[in-house]
């Protein structure tokens, strides 16, 4: 068995889940119970559906792609014409934050060029240039559903993906600086715990210089009071982060990331029983993120070298959440629709045999 055959194993159920105006079905953002809209969902699986469809040639795949990406191109998805539509939960950011967006463009991007769709790549550019763009400190601000600014969004690992995304808009010029200029000064917007996990609530906006923007008051209370509970959350998350940083190498090769220390440091607990133990322990870890695919792309991107663990740590992945009644990456999963959707982040990897 290999990491691609899984993925066309997966793509193939879920192409009987694909409703007739192209979207699939939606989650409820894992263990944080938000319902959400279509739109997260059908953006991973145009992923994974690109991605079989470039491995088979098979036309199916290619016009379950082309179905996906007219249902993201509909209207009622950006009902402000600003952000789309993400959460439908009272009270949560509608558009997901940034990263609600970056799932989007990601995938718009891709389809773009495989689909030969411009207006795919046209309305993920205009998307990506609504988001405000604070030079100084080098983060974008939120987007609100009728193309304002929100507030900065003081989640580190929702502005490393936006940055990544930004990194696939390769003909807009505003994107590419921009995500450059994210990659060059990451030491100064990742905070560590000592041990290399990257904190996953940074209470600080850090810019370019010595700067600061301090976030809200009650981010800052809420960081102090939960220490522990971000401490696992940011296990759970770690994978999260590597996999973005990983990607942004691989876009963009020629731009100056972490230092080697830093990125040893960062990997560091990939090789340590503590953090596989603690990983297993985190609601945040398997039955949400994916983290022995993520972790798996980090090192073939930073150390492709490491043959065993990344098998080890694919293994660790399919062995825990791999349901292969119905082929679908969603055992043990707080929300199977989401779970299932997220093998998109397979797509990037290069094959692997695995056993089961």
């Amino acid at each position: 068995m290999t990491i691609y055959t899984l993925l066309q194993l997966s793509v193939d159920a879920a192409l009987k889940m694909q409703r007739s105006d192209g979207s699939m079905p939606p989650g409820h953002n894992g263990p944080y119970h938000h319902e959400e809209t279509p739109v997260r969902n059908t953006a991973h699986w145009l992923v994974s559906f690109l991605k079989v469809y470039e491995m088979t040639g098979d036309q199916r795949y290619r016009k379950a792609a082309e179905h996906a990406a007219h249902y993201l191109l509909k209207k009622e998805n950006r009902p402000g014409n600003g952000a789309f539509l993400c959460l439908k939960e009272p009270g949560a950011h509608p558009a997901n934050g940034l990263i609600g967006q970056a799932w989007v463009i990601e995938a718009l991007a891709g389809a773009s060029s495989a689909l030969a769709m411009p207006e795919c790549y046209e309305v993920a550019e205009k998307l990506f240039l609504l988001h405000r763009w604070d030079e100084n400190k080098g983060y974008w601000h939120k987007l609100r559903m009728d193309g304002s600014a929100d507030p900065f969004d003081y989640t580190f690992n929702h502005q490393l993906w936006f940055a990544s995304a930004a990194g696939m808009l390769k003909d807009t010029p505003e994107a590419v600086d921009r995500a450059g200029a994210f990659v060059r000064y990451i030491e100064r917007k990742m905070l560590l715990y000592k041990n290399g996990i990257i904190k996953h609530l940074n209470p600080f906006v850090i810019g370019k210089g010595i700067d600061l923007i301090k976030a809200p008051a009650k981010v800052l209370y809420f960081y102090g009071l939960h220490r522990n509970y971000i401490y696992r959350k940011s296990v759970g998350y770690h994978g999260f982060n590597l996999y973005a940083l990983a990607r942004l190498k691989q876009l963009l090769p020629d731009n100056h990331g972490p230092e080697p220390e830093v990125t040893e440091k960062i990997a560091s607990p990939l090789f340590r029983e503590q953090f596989i133990n603690e990983l297993e322990e985190s609601k945040y870890g398997y039955p949400y993120n994916p983290a022995g695919i993520e972790i798996a792309f980090f090192l073939q991107i930073f150390y492709p070298d490491k043959d065993e663990d990344i098998q080890c740590w694919l293994e660790s992945q399919f062995k825990k959440t791999w349901d292969d009644e119905h082929h679908a990456m969603n055992k043990n999963a707080y929300d199977k629709a989401t779970n299932a959707a997220r093998i998109y982040e397979a797509a990037r990897l290069s094959d692997v045999a695995v056993s089961l």
